[in-house]
This record gives structure tokens, sequence and C-alpha cells, in this order.
């Protein structure tokens, strides 16, 4: 009986403690969510009453713990002034009490600048990470059927505006208003704390030639146009993950993203040739000519590519200058004789290097533009080639005059100057270019080719103008509209610039032929 006794006692007083103990960790419990709680009121931060709210899900001041998390939300999102916090604040709070305003808060970032008539062609975000937010623009405005206005504009956003019904965004910086046939690309690079900024509008002609505006900003608002470049094929701008790469006819800039920062490299065109090219270096003489320094003739295989590099430092300048020209054949069926012309269609650009993709014997001229009056200007006459490459298949047995790309100049080394020399009559040959697939593709036509008549008028082409020269004067026609009827025939409307008379002429690119329809003169094609 007494020892049942004892056992029940035990049991007692074993109860009693584990009474106690749960009352004094939940004494303990309310302490610390008391005191928790009276510490989020002192902070009064949205991140004190998150903490009481993870801490006690369901604690005795939930209630007043969320709503006072929402207004502390709110009120760091007004202060702010930034639309990541406003989001932010939607992303917490779903069903805040201010989530409707806070919606139609975002609402007004996505709202556009007026345009006064412009439409956008490309835009682009950039928001830095102390919150500043820039909108990049380019903009054009159709003036006909071959023009539009364009302009780059970069708008800064104006944090005080947010809350009120004004537009956001404020002109930080934009470029003068340019006449175009189009607005074509926007190119970003940007870091936490600066961008790059190249955005570019063609020019139209011929070759589709583009000029860009490169401007650089940071995230203070600091912005600093860096240049305009003029006529650059749009291929030759290349944007890559933290890269950009303009490649002009006299150099390569390379901008690059380097530890957070945009950095600069400028290549001229001396040194733009791929690496293991062949190299042909020429000079300029005392008499204004062209002439090669190591070799005339080089043997080559497909694939492989051959530099042209000046020999000497004045050389080197005219030519990064852009005062001397290569020309070259090699676009033509296994070249083109022994003469090369001097039209655009032939120039070699940009850069100071070709690739072989065929074989072939091919000639390059290597041309001085300061001194023209050196070379012929008879448009029946070609020139005398600075170099020639014969270029056969990696497979075919290696020739023994094939020579060092390095070989440095002997005494007995044979120079080449540059002299007009007859063309190589050979009549018309159709080449894969001379398809009238678009309006550039005409204009390429006119320009890659001379035409001449019987009567020995001859008929010539520039970007914009077209020239008939005749026995006793010329005619220069300006205004040039093309009319693309399939993909051989076109026809151009052209106003001659002196006298204001119109022409119409027929081009037939399968017979390359040229039919000036006023007066039933015919030009044909020579090379």
């Amino acid at each position: 009986m007494k020892k049942v006794t004892d056992k029940n006692s035990i049991i007692i007083i074993v109860s009693i403690l584990v009474v106690l103990l749960i009352i004094s960790i939940i004494i303990y419990n309310n302490r610390k969510q008391s005191k928790l709680w009276e510490q989020a009121k002192v902070t009064n931060t949205s991140e004190s009453y998150q903490k009481y709210l993870e801490s006690y899900p369901d604690g005795e001041y939930k209630i007043t713990a969320d709503s006072m998390y929402d207004q502390a939300l709110w009120k760091e999102a007004v202060d702010s002034s930034f639309f990541e916090v406003f989001q932010s604040y939607i992303n917490k709070r779903p069903k805040g009490i201010h989530t409707d305003e806070a919606k139609k808060i975002m609402q007004k970032s996505n709202e556009l600048p007026s345009l006064n008539g412009f439409s956008i062609g490309k835009k682009e975000l950039l928001i830095f990470k102390n919150h500043e937010r820039f909108l990049i623009v380019g903009i054009s405005k159709r003036i006909d059927e071959s023009s539009v206005k364009t302009q780059l504009i970069i708008y800064r956003c104006n944090n005080k505006k947010i809350l009120t019904n004004e537009s956001i965004w404020k002109i930080a910086w934009k470029s003068p208003v340019e006449e175009a046939y189009k607005y074509e690309s926007l190119y970003v690079l940007n870091t936490d704390k600066a961008a790059l900024i190249l955005s570019g509008y063609n020019n139209g002609g011929a070759y589709g030639l583009s000029s860009y505006f490169v401007v650089k900003f940071d995230d203070n608002g600091k912005i600093t146009p860096d240049t305009q470049i003029e006529g650059v094929r749009s291929q030759n701008v290349i944007k890559k993950d933290k890269t950009l790469t303009i490649i002009e006819d006299c150099k390569r800039t390379d901008y690059q993203v380097v530890n957070d920062i945009i950095s600069q490299k400028i290549t001229l065109r001396s040194d733009m040739a791929p690496a293991g090219a062949v190299k042909a270096t020429f000079k300029v003489t005392d008499s204004h000519e062209i002439t090669s320094t190591n070799r005339n003739e080089f043997e080559l295989k497909v694939g492989q590519s051959i530099a042209f590099i000046p020999s000497n430092q004045s050389t080197r300048d005219a030519f990064n200058a852009g005062d001397i020209s290569i020309f070259t054949d090699a676009w033509h069926e296994n070249g083109n004789g022994n003469g090369i012309s001097t039209c655009e269609g032939d120039r070699v650009s940009p850069g100071n290097s070709f690739k072989f993709d065929k074989e072939g014997i091919f000639h390059f001229l290597i041309y001085n533009d300061q001194n023209p009056s050196i070379y012929s200007t008879d448009y029946t006459e070609n020139y005398e080639p600075t170099f020639t490459v014969r270029v056969s298949s990696p497979a075919s047995q290696s020739s023994n005059r094939v020579q060092t790309t390095n070989q440095s100049t002997s005494s007995n080394t044979q120079t080449n100057t540059t002299k007009a020399n007859p063309i190589n009559s050979k009549g018309y040959e159709r080449t894969s270019r001379d398809y009238f697939t678009c309006e550039s593709a005409v204009h390429e036509f006119l320009s890659r080719h001379s035409f001449v008549s019987r009567d020995g008028s001859r008929l010539s082409y520039s970007i914009g103008q077209l020239t008939i020269s005749y026995n006793g004067g010329r005619l220069q026609f300006t205004n040039i509209q093309v009319r693309v009827q399939n993909r051989d025939e076109a026809i151009i409307l052209a106003t001659d610039l002196g006298s204001g008379v119109k022409m119409r002429i027929y081009l037939n690119s399968a017979q390359g032929s040229i039919v000036d329809m006023n007066d039933n003169n015919a030009f044909q094609a020579i090379n």
C-alpha cells in the first residue's frame, strides 16, 4: 500500500513540474515575442515587421504587424521614387492596401514621351544599379518614298514625376536631325554604372552605307557624345555579349566591357590584316606613284588571305588616312585579264586584306587618290596591277615559285609601278551580282561597270549622280529614281543638274546595256 502511495506522489510531482515548465516556456515566449514586437515598433521598417511576422506568423500582434508592414513598404516606395521599389511592393503585397495604386504607377513606366510626329524605330531601356533609368530611342519621320528624317534621343527618368500625372521622361541628350533612307539599328553596351550607345541610320544609295552616332553616359546622367561615323556597311558593326566592334574602311574600333569598365581599342588600317595573311608591301615613290617593295607576284591557296602593308611611315600615314585605295578584279570570274577598273564596285574595303575563296589569277591595284593625274582617266583603259596573285586549290601541288611571306627586299627584286594599260576587250561578262533583286542592286550594277556608246559617248555613275560625257560637253543627272521591273530590267528617272532636263533610261543586266530612251542612244558595258 505504501509503494502505491509513493508512486502516485512521484507522478503528481512530475506533473506539477511539467506544468510549471510549460508555463515558464509560455511566459518566456510571450516576453520574447513582446520584446521583438517592441523592437519592430521602435525600428519601424519593413524589415523589422517582416522579421516579427516570420518569427511569429500566428503571433499576438499578427494583424497589427501585417498592417504596419504594409504601410512601411509603401512609405519606402514613395520615399524612393523608383519604379523598382513600387514593383517590389506589388510582389510582396499582391493584395496589399496600396497594390492597386502601385500598379497604376507602374503603368506610368511604360508611357513613352511625345515624339511630335516621329515614330520609334528602335528603343532600349537602361536601369543602372543605383536605380537611375534611361530610355534610348531611335526615331524617324518619313519625308517621301526614298527618305526619312532620323534622330537619336536619350531620355532620363524624372523621378519627381512618378507620383504625378506628368510625363516622367526628360530629354537628356539628342542628336542632330539627319536625312537618310531609313532608321536602321541601335546597339547598347552597358555595365552597372555606364553605357555606350551606337545608333545607325541607312543612307541608301548603291551600297547601302550607314552612319552612326556613338554616345557614352554614366549612371549619374553625364552624357558624352563620342563621335559620328559615316560610310559603314551594316554587316561591319558586330555586337557580341560584352563587345561591340565597328569596322570602317581605315580603322577598326573595339569597345569591350572589362571589370565593369567599357574600354576602347582602335586598330588602324595598316594593322587590320588577319593573323597568318601573306604580306604584300608597297610604298609611295617621290613621283607619287605606288610601287611594290617585296614581290609583284604571289602564289596562294584557296582560303588564304593577302595583306597589303605600307613599307614606310609616310606611306602608312597616307594609307591610314584613306588617301590610298585598293582595287581588284577578284570578284570577276577568274580575274579580269590584266586590267583593273577603279569603279567603286571593285574597291577592297574595309581594311587592308583580301581572302580568296576560289581558284584563279587575280590582280590588285594600289591607287594613290591624292595624285590621280598619273593614272588614266579614259574609261576605255584599265591599269597594270601592282600585285598579281595566283590562287590554286589546297590539294594541288605547291609551286616552286611560292615565296615566304616575310622575305625581305633584295637588290634584284623587281618593282612594279602602276601605269595605264589598254583594257583587255572581252565584251560583257555577267556575274551573279547583276540581278536586279532590289533598288540597291541597280545602283551597284551602274557602279561596277563603265559604259560606252558607238559614237564614243560615255556614261559613268557615282553615288547619287549619273554623267553622260560626249564630244563637246557633258550632262550630269541627279534626283535618281529607280523602278525595278524584274530581275533583269530596270528603269531610271533622273534630272539634269543644270538645265532641268529629265532623262528616262532602260537597263538590261542580262545584256549589260543601257538605253537612253529620250534619244535611243545605247551604251554597252565594257567591263
